[in-house]
């Protein structure tokens, strides 16, 4: 099962039963064109440079194209139905975790945790931990799987032009970057509207120019839901 990580306004959202959606960058060369979408596709495949490669590529994926060759997109898309499981923020008493969580890629502690878990968006986690504890959250990134308490599925997945989405889904981006955006400096603007393109170019294409605002890179939409197993 893969992973998706989420702000804690998402999570919010989501758990009262809204859908959300995951904002992602498509690292192909702005002037391609997309196709459309391949499962399991074998092709002759070109990457930025025009170097070709005969690939047979697992997985479902975005298909671009410029003067007839095909380019796949590097990486491997969320599909309709998927169920990911949700990274958050977190904290944990166990004295292990709190020595080591600067040290961890995606694999943590692999122990179970019985000291207790506190999630940042769960009202009454987050009240005690600001009023007891008092320390930093843990990052989202490094949440190990068995941590995890939620769980959603993939509804919808589109690839577009960055400037084609609507209003709403901007100001559902702004709301979900804004606290990362404020942490210790000021790179988000008063106004979610104004202030999306600011935000993609400071949070989402790190450093990498060709993929601002103003060159209208393609993105890829996943919308989300709370699944619920039977």
């Amino acid at each position: 099962m893969n992973s998706i990580i989420l702000s804690t306004n998402q999570i919010k959202q989501i758990e009262k039963g809204y859908s959300s959606f995951s904002l992602r960058l498509v690292r192909v060369p702005t002037e391609w064109e997309f196709v459309n979408f391949e499962k399991n596709p074998f092709a002759k495949t070109f990457d930025e440079n025009g170097n070709s490669h005969q690939d047979k590529l697992k997985g479902f994926w975005a298909i671009f194209s410029k003067e007839a060759k095909k380019h796949t997109m590097k990486q491997m898309l969320r599909k309709i139905g998927d169920i990911l499981y949700v990274k958050e923020k977190w904290y944990s008493g166990c004295k292990y975790c709190e020595s080591n969580q600067d040290d961890w890629l995606d694999v943590v502690c692999a122990m179970p945790c019985d000291f207790g878990i506190l999630y940042k968006a769960k009202k009454d986690d987050k009240r005690y931990f600001y009023e007891v504890i008092n320390q930093k959250w843990f990052s989202a990134k490094k949440m190990p799987r068995h941590l995890s308490r939620l769980r959603v599925e993939v509804t919808d997945v589109r690839i577009q032009r960055l400037q084609t989405i609507t209003e709403a889904e901007r100001i559902n981006v702004c709301k979900a970057n804004i606290q990362t955006a404020n942490e210790g400096n000021e790179l988000m603007p008063k106004t979610f509207l104004n202030g999306f393109a600011d935000m993609w170019n400071n949070n989402y294409i790190n450093g990498e120019y060709k993929y601002s605002w103003d060159n209208n890179p393609w993105v890829c939409i996943s919308s989300i839901k709370k699944y619920d197993a039977l």
